[in-house]
């Protein structure tokens, strides 16, 4: 397990110095040429750059895709998405990117554990208008303590190519119902890092629309079905 290594604030790439003492530090991403910035993290499968000193390691975690629309309110005079509406956004992926893990950020309030956010770092590329369907991110970069580094992406996906809206590294840190840090446990970090879990049976039904009509007689294939026009 490396000590450091470094991450583009471009792709998000992180890259672990396997060569320590002949190495020279990194400050270009060898992928896309972007920015690269030393943090701490763990190690993963790698794919090694020649000549470079430094190896690629896989994501963290699996980035969580999330559907939003550019509403009305949402938008300035100039029709354009409000640049303070990106942080509702990024606290929305937040959020699903923990429950798809079975992490229900209110069932954590309620246990007297909060995620406050320390920091925010926003980096806006290019435009978005009302009305315009945006794929926000969110994955985890890196778990250091109390502290959980977010990172996320806005992008917009039309004929076959993507633009990318902004960007944003968001820190929180993990405290008690008296404010006071929380180290994350190895459990949660493995939960926080790991893949998101499976949709139950009974859960990937909800909503359903039945595929025979209710009768005395109905017999429907899904499971918990009773002759509803729509699975409860």
């Amino acid at each position: 397990m490396p000590t450091y290594d470094y991450c583009c604030d471009r792709c998000g790439h992180q890259f672990e110095r396997f060569q320590k003492m002949s190495a020279t530090p990194l400050k270009m991403c060898p992928e896309c040429g972007g920015k690269v910035r030393r943090l701490t993290g763990t190690g993963a499968a790698a794919t090694f750059f020649k000549g470079s000193g430094f190896r690629a390691v896989t994501s963290l975690s699996q980035p969580h895709r999330m559907t939003v629309r550019v509403r009305y309110s949402e938008a300035d005079p100039m029709g354009r998405l409000h640049h303070s509406v990106y942080l509702v956004y990024f606290e929305m992926g937040r959020t699903e990117y923990m429950r798809v893990r079975g992490v229900a950020y209110a069932e954590m309030e309620r246990r007297g554990m909060f995620i406050p956010i320390v920091s925010v770092q926003v980096r806006y590329r290019a435009v978005a208008h009302y009305d315009d369907v945006l794929v926000v991110e969110t994955w985890v970069r890196d778990i250091r303590g109390a502290r959980v580094f977010f990172a996320n992406r806005v992008v917009r996906e039309e004929a076959g190519s993507e633009t990318l809206i902004a960007e944003a590294d968001v820190c929180g840190a993990l405290v008690d119902s008296t404010g006071h840090p929380r180290r994350f446990s190895d459990d949660e970090i493995a939960v926080m890092l790991g893949p998101p879990k499976a949709p139950s049976r009974a859960a990937s039904q909800r909503g359903v629309a039945c595929p025979a009509p209710p009768s005395a007689g109905h017999a429907c294939p899904r499971n918990g079905c009773r002759g509803h026009s729509t699975h409860p």
